[in-house]
């Protein structure tokens, strides 16, 4: 019983965590509109870390429907993201980012079916889903708009000579950050197992 508790705890943390982050982001002044989809951004992560750390203190069918719920903010997270690392970087790019919530909004129903997410399975740290048939289509979408991100961000911070010392240091920060989050592709492979 333990277990559940420390391997539900990390995301419930993170969750709090950047949830505060979205709300600071969005109480700036003046509120651009970098800061809203930043937030939007944070809410979407802040969604998927809360009804995980509660799936993992569930058993399979509970975590099951803890998931779908979970979903309902994650397939937002790539188009968030993209929309945000063009705001950041100054590219005008409209057709894409629309696109991108498209695509969101049409995996949105296809998550609470079980062609997304047939079931779960119990790992040692707790229940996780397993993908359906139609998943493998979310993590490509995923994956593109991630490395999209961490490709516009490098481009930035190595070619733009007219970034300011601040400008520069914050583009190589979420470049970084980006890059490491785009590592966060693991957590779809014990779906897919």
């Amino acid at each position: 019983m333990l277990r559940k508790y420390i391997f539900g705890f990390p995301p419930a943390i993170t969750s709090l965590v950047v949830l505060i982050f979205g709300i600071i982001s969005i109480t700036r002044k003046p509120p651009k509109l970098l800061y809203r989809v930043f937030a939007g951004f944070c809410l979407t992560v802040s969604i998927w870390a809360f009804f995980y750390s509660l799936l993992y203190l569930n058993d399979p069918i509970y975590a099951l429907r803890l998931a779908r719920l979970g979903y309902i903010a994650i397939v937002f997270i790539p188009a968030f993201a993209f929309h945000f690392t063009l705001l950041f970087v100054e590219i005008d790019l409209k057709p894409y980012v629309v696109l991108a919530y498209i695509l969101s909004f049409v995996f949105l129903p296809i998550s609470q079916t079980s062609y997304f997410l047939s079931g779960a399975k119990v790992f040692f740290w707790g229940p996780y889903p397993i993908a359906g048939p139609l998943y493998i289509y979310f993590v490509i979408f995923f994956v593109i708009a991630f490395l999209s991100c961490v490709a516009f961000l490098f481009y930035s911070f190595r070619h733009k000579d007219s970034n300011t010392p601040i400008k520069y240091n914050q583009t190589k920060f979420l470049f970084l950050a980006f890059a490491i989050a785009s590592t966060s592709i693991v957590d779809y492979i014990p779906t897919t197992v």
